[in-house]
């Protein structure tokens, strides 16, 4: 489809800190559309994590397919996860599920860890998948596509708007 590998041109997939889950997705998926992870220059020139996975993407002949963009200013992270096909968050603690909210509020589905506040914000199977471990979150990202993109902004306006929060 022209119009999401446009998408995936202009924009970045966030998979947020757990590098053991990112080396898997890879590893599972090295024919996969263009995947970006983001870390500031900053944490690039002195993360050895980042380097490390450089290394498995050039293992795997994908390294074309990566690339880290570093931190971007919050007013253009919209543009970023609307461009995404899917957002990926698989962090081991999350006490609000903050980051699935605004990629859901671009219309762009998640697949994400069972913890915390995202077990309540990621509607499973509606907007995403909450996935209790790797072999799952490799799944949901190859089931994704099936998801209506619009349910997942009609979720965020419907229960978590300013107007819908403060109406309670």
């Amino acid at each position: 489809n022209a119009a999401l590998a446009h998408r995936a041109k202009r924009g970045t997939q966030e998979l947020h800190r757990s590098h053991e889950s990112v080396e898997l997705l890879v590893d599972e998926d090295q024919h996969a559309p263009v995947r970006r992870w983001s870390l500031s220059p900053e944490e690039q020139a002195l993360n050895h994590e980042t380097h490390r996975l450089i290394d498995l993407a050039r293992s795997r002949g994908i390294e074309a397919q990566i690339t880290f963009v570093g931190r971007r200013p919050s007013n253009r992270l919209c543009w970023y996860y609307s461009a995404a096909d899917v957002f990926v968050t698989t962090p081991w603690y999350e006490p609000y599920g903050l980051t699935p909210l605004e990629a859901m509020a671009c219309a762009t589905p998640v697949v994400a860890s069972a913890v915390g506040g995202i077990t309540y914000t990621v509607a499973d199977g509606e907007t995403g998948y909450v996935v209790p471990d790797v072999d799952e979150a490799v799944s949901a990202v190859d089931r994704i596509r099936s998801l209506d993109r619009s349910a997942c902004r009609w979720r965020v306006e419907r229960l978590f708007s300013t107007d819908a929060m403060v109406e309670g």
